[in-house]
């Protein structure tokens, strides 16, 4: 059911910012984890495996939740499901933000990923219901230049108030912000449950659905890109920020730097690589895009002491080719399922993809060390890693089909 087909014909462009505000917070809740890093080393003198531990657990929070929800996602209204999540995802935020020890902090984390660990896949199945194939690639662009306004304003912003205060304000500051757009996501997202026609002929059981999922290729195909796209970007990301403050010799007020110029040339570059998505081959424009980032990718684990210009430069570009690989990757994995089965299938993929994420972060929280001097040590190592999944990513996006 496209935006024309829903009564009162509500404009794109509403309910793509009220989506893209979703995933802002979403995001930023998410990713402001990895640059406080080493504030939050410090408030609790985490070793480089309990910090990853501290982000590996909302991941699989979100991932065992996610698949509990599949069972009952497509028989209720979007809207609904959407919004039921975002406020479980609000109160988890504020947890968060008043959280005195580790210990908490962690129990806040994984309540928190609990909502928003499949928000993305709602807001992914809401927009492969209400825009066409034909111009999905594009409205997954905007969407997800809210990782790059995330990067630009909210990361640095976050930061900001974490060194003018403490590591809690970006939680409080991202709680507050939630429930203005709760509002907008009640009084102008349209409820859809297009889904719902077809739903008493498609089974709800877990297993059923799962055996459902591994028995179609083109759905297999579709899960495995996304888990291994996941595993090797959070094999690396987490630790940017305590490499370039520990290897690259950075300080913590330089890190703003990094999201800003990195979020900045990523909300033009998403939008960009969207509409190339919507005109040429997606699998095409993937396998370009995660062949151009093996670079920066090698580069940024392996990066000795540099100036702050060298350090922007490398990091922006690896931004830039995570960001832009999503695109293509999440129109053609939308694009994979039919209109009956999209959430439920969605949800499965968001849950072994937070799996993935985490345990991708796990691992590497076990390989890299700390040396006397506070350094990272091994990160070369997880950069291999990463770089041997992304080449399997290659390999499954070549046989990804497309469904109306």
């Amino acid at each position: 059911m496209s935006v024309s087909q829903l009564p009162g014909k509500p404009k794109e462009g509403i309910i793509l910012f009220i989506l893209a505000a979703i995933q802002f917070v979403n995001m930023i809740d998410f990713v402001i984890m990895m640059p406080l890093g080493p504030k939050l080393s410090q408030a609790f003198d985490l070793t480089p495996k309990q910090f990853g531990l501290l982000v590996s657990v909302y991941t699989f929070s979100a991932s065992v939740f996610g698949l509990i929800a599949s069972i009952f996602i497509d028989r209720v209204d979007r809207k609904t499901a959407l919004l039921v999540l975002f406020i479980g995802f609000s109160g988890g935020t504020f947890l968060c933000a008043i959280a005195p020890t580790y210990e908490l902090l962690m129990a806040a984390r994984i309540f928190t990923g609990l909502f928003g660990g499949i928000l993305s896949a709602m807001v992914y199945s809401f927009i492969a219901d209400v825009i066409p194939i034909e111009r999905r690639g594009k409205a997954i662009g905007i969407v997800m230049s809210a990782f790059s306004v995330a990067s630009v304003v909210g990361i640095p912003l976050g930061l900001y108030f974490a060194n003018l205060f403490s590591w809690h304000a970006p939680f409080l500051f991202l709680a507050i912000l939630c429930v203005g757009i709760l509002w907008m996501g009640w009084m102008y997202l349209p409820s859809i449950k297009g889904h719902l026609v077809n739903t008493k002929k498609i089974t709800h059981d877990p297993f059923r659905l799962l055996k459902a999922v591994f028995t179609n290729r083109n759905q297999l195909m579709a899960l495995g890109l996304v888990i291994m796209l996941n595993f090797s970007g959070f094999c690396v990301v987490p630790f940017i920020a305590k490499y370039m403050v520990a290897n690259v010799k950075l300080t913590e007020l330089e890190l703003p730097y990094i999201y800003f110029t990195g979020g900045l040339f990523t909300f033009f570059t998403s939008r960009l690589v969207g509409r190339l998505s919507d005109k040429y081959n997606k699998s095409l424009v993937f396998v370009v895009i995660a062949t151009i980032s093996v670079i920066p990718l090698l580069s940024i684990t392996n990066l000795p002491p540099v100036s702050l210009w060298v350090a922007l430069i490398v990091t922006t570009v690896l931004f830039i080719c995570n960001g832009a690989r999503y695109v293509p990757a999440m129109a053609l994995v939308t694009s994979s399922v039919e209109l009956e089965r999209r959430g439920s299938f969605m949800t499965i993929s968001s849950a072994f993809q937070h799996m993935a994420a985490g345990f991708g972060s796990f691992i590497a929280g076990h390989i890299v060390r700390e040396n006397k001097y506070k350094e990272l040590m091994n990160f070369q190592t997880v950069g291999f890693i990463s770089l041997a999944a992304l080449l399997v990513c290659i390999l499954l996006s070549m046989q990804i089909k497309e469904v109306k």
